[in-house]
C-alpha cells in the first residue's frame, strides 16, 4: 500500500520522477564498446556505471518514507552542507523572502516610527504660560526615539514574517502535508504577535483574523502550489530522492577511494 502511495505521487510528478527507476537501465553501452581510441571506452562505461549506481527505485523510496518520522523530515529540511549553508533549495528561497522582508519591515518600521516620534513631540509641547512658569525645558532627542521604536517595529515584523514563512513550512514537513491550517495557525500567531502591548482583547481579535485570513489565503495558497507541483508532499518527494542519489554517490565515491 505504501509502494502504491509512492506510485501515485510519482505519476503526479513527473519531471521528478525522471531519475526513478524500478530496474536500472544502462545506457550507451554498445556505443562504449564501439570506441577503439584509449581510455573513451574505460571512461564512458565508467559514467554509465556512476548513472546507475545513482538511480534510486520506487521501493527504495517506499522504505525510506516507511522510516522516517515527523521531525526526520524537519531535519532533513533544515540540514546544513559542510559549506553552512542549507542543503533544501526550498530552505534557501524561504531565507531569501524573509530576508526581503525584514529589509523591508525596517524601511517601514523607520517611516513609521519617525511620524510616531514627532507627532507625540509636537503633542507635548509646552504652552508659553507654562514656559514662563518653569523655564524652557530640556529638549528630546527624537532620533533616539525613533531608534527604539523602529526596533521595536522591526522585531514585531520579523517575527511575523518568520511565523507566516518558516513555521508554516516547518508545520506542513512535520505533517508531510500541505493544508490551510498551516496558514491559518501561522497567520493567527503572527497577528496575535504584532497586537502585542495593545491589550490582550485586541489581541485575540487580531488572531481571530489572522486565522481566516490565513484560512482563504492558505486554501488558494495550496491550490497554486498542487497545481506547480510544489506542495509539500511533491517537494518532500524531489528532497528524498536527491537524499537518497546523494548517499549512494557517496558510498561510490568511497568504494572507488578502496
Amino acid at each position: 500500500l505504501r509502494t502504491s502511495a509512492v506510485h501515485g505521487l510519482l505519476l503526479r510528478c513527473i519531471p521528478t520522477a525522471s531519475c526513478i527507476s524500478q530496474k536500472p537501465v544502462l545506457d550507451n553501452v554498445e556505443d562504449a564498446e564501439e570506441d577503439s581510441l584509449p581510455g573513451v571506452r574505460i571512461q564512458r562505461k565508467s559514467s554509465v556505471e556512476h548513472r546507475t549506481n545513482t538511480i534510486v527505485t520506487e521501493q527504495e523510496i517506499g522504505q525510506w518514507m516507511e522510516k522516517e518520522t515527523g521531525m526526520d523530515r524537519v531535519r532533513l529540511m533544515y540540514s546544513i552542507n559542510n559549506k553552512g549553508e542549507f542543503i533544501q533549495q526550498e530552505t534557501k528561497e524561504l531565507n531569501t523572502v524573509l530576508f526581503q522582508c525584514f529589509i523591508l519591515g525596517t524601511a517601514l518600521s523607520v517611516v513609521m516610527a519617525a511620524a510616531t516620534v514627532y507627532a507625540r513631540n509636537k503633542e507635548t509641547q509646552p504652552s508659553s504660560t507654562r514656559t514662563m512658569l518653569q523655564g524652557v525645558p530640556k529638549k528630546t532627542k527624537p532620533f533616539k526615539g525613533i531608534i527604539i521604536e523602529s526596533l521595536k517595529s522591526t522585531l514585531r515584523f520579523t517575527a511575523f514574517s518568520t511565523l507566516l514563512i518558516h513555521f508554516s513550512q516547518t508545520l506542513a514537513a512535520y505533517r508531510n502535508k500541505s493544508s490551510v491550517w498551516e496558514y491559518a495557525i501561522s497567520l493567527s500567531l503572527g497577528c496575535g504577535l504584532l497586537g502585542l502591548g495593545q491589550g490582550l482583547k485586541t489581541c485575540a481579535k487580531m488572531s481571530l483574523k489572522g486565522a481566516v485570513i490565513g484560512t482563504v489565503g492558505g486554501y488558494v495558497v495550496c491550490q497554486l502550489l498542487t497545481f506547480n507541483g510544489m506542495n509539500q508532499e511533491q517537494n518532500h518527494l524531489a528532497a528524498v530522492i536527491a537524499h537518497l542519489r546523494e548517499q549512494k554517490l557517496q558510498n561510490h565515491k568511497v568504494q572507488d577511494s578502496e
